[in-house]
């Protein structure tokens, strides 16, 4: 369901809480949603905006901003050692993040705590403590306003290097992607994934691997030491 704001007040929409407006502001859920607004024709000016987080407005949005708003988490294949899983663009990534924690899934837990939203972790290839986005996604799929189809763009091809990805770059402007995919298969030694705890076990650290990082970044009496 598509959702019209005009003439909207942004101060609750980007982190730093910047008191400008957004001539029009539409949030989407779903790709026939997409669809129906590009067929109608693009707008000479539009961008996404999601968490607003890596954002300055510096004067009033003169164009439109596509909000994301579809939040659902999905297991969508699983092997004994690992699990797919498709997150929309809208989940929060630390949301996701916990998500795989509670499940003793590892692969994305160094990355607890980064502000943002799903959709916005391949665009900017987030990282913290050695390990980057690029290392779990297995595809992105996205939606392409030239056309109004949906695409999967593989990791190998989303041109991922430091805080950079093809979204920056030759697809900027092109896509409204809405949804990742995280690895089916066991990754090899040099990417991480989703996998279960049990499989790590192989390794040195025991069943709470995934949950003692994050466990120590997200502790208050850490925080406060």
């Amino acid at each position: 369901m598509i959702r019209d704001f005009y003439d909207i007040d942004l101060s609750g929409r980007n982190s730093f809480h910047v008191r400008q407006r957004a001539a029009r502001l539409v949030e989407f859920e779903t790709t026939d949603d997409l669809t129906a607004f590009f067929r109608k024709g693009a707008p000479a000016k539009w961008t996404v905006l999601a968490g607003g987080n890596n954002i300055l407005f510096t004067q009033d949005f003169d164009g439109v901003l596509l909000t994301p708003r579809a939040a659902s988490i999905d297991v969508v294949a699983e092997t004994p050692d690992a699990v797919a899983v498709r997150a929309e663009a809208g989940v929060e990534w630390d949301d996701l993040v916990a998500w795989a924690v509670e499940r003793d899934l590892w692969g994305i837990e160094n990355l607890s705590l980064i502000p943002g939203k799903v959709g916005a972790a391949p665009v900017q290839n987030i990282g913290a403590y050695g390990a980057e986005a690029k290392d779990a996604i297995e595809s992105v799929e996205m939606f392409c306003t030239d056309t109004c189809n949906t695409l999967i763009l593989s990791r190998e091809h989303c041109a991922f290097g430091y805080r950079e990805s093809v979204f920056k770059h030759a697809l900027r402007g092109r896509v409204a992607h809405h949804g990742g995919h995280l690895p089916a298969e066991p990754p090899s030694a040099a990417r991480s994934g989703l996998r279960r705890s049990a499989a790590r076990d192989r390794g040195a650290r025991g069943r709470h691997a995934a949950q003692h990082p994050r466990s120590g970044l997200c502790d208050p009496a850490l925080e406060a030491a």
